[in-house]
């Protein structure tokens, strides 16, 4: 017998009910994973280093619209590889981790980052400052940089 986790074009597979559904409106897809995003603020950077290998750290975050605000030393390896390359993901969990890890909420939002400029810049600060209380003992230090990630894709 052989077992698969469904069709070869990466496509889950969702079974139907098992029982009536008492209420058939769900949120899209997109509100899921906005809800996720909200309700944590760290998560799981994915960085590409100098010679193209990925590199994952923990960071946290806060929303601006939406899409993560990082605040990221240079002194940090992510912190230089997003400087060079702006390609980056971040994975996020739920924090109600089930006893199989697997079966929990997750999401990973792709994309690449920016630094925001003008009012865009004062309104990310804010964002991050809300999610993030001490970074105020940081954020201002010369080797910290705002970054958003711009979303180009969600799973």
């Amino acid at each position: 017998m052989t077992l698969d986790h469904g069709d070869p074009g990466d496509a889950p597979a969702i079974p139907l009910p098992t029982a009536p559904l008492a209420n058939e409106a769900r949120p899209s897809p997109a509100e899921e994973a906005r809800t996720i995003a909200a309700g944590t603020n760290t998560g799981t950077l994915a960085s590409l280093t100098a010679d193209g290998a990925p590199w994952a750290s923990f960071i946290t975050y806060g929303l601006l619209d939406g899409a993560p605000v990082l605040s990221v030393s240079r002194l940090a390896e992510h912190g230089r590889n997003l400087a060079a390359d702006p390609r980056a993901s971040i994975a996020i969990v739920t924090p109600d981790i089930p006893a199989d890890p697997l079966a929990g909420t997750r999401i990973t939002l792709a994309g690449f980052v920016e630094r925001p400029t003008g009012a865009e810049a004062e309104a990310a600060r804010a964002a991050h400052l809300t999610a993030i209380p001490a970074a105020k003992y940081y954020i201002d230090y010369s080797d910290f940089t705002l970054w958003v990630l711009r979303i180009e894709r969600v799973r």
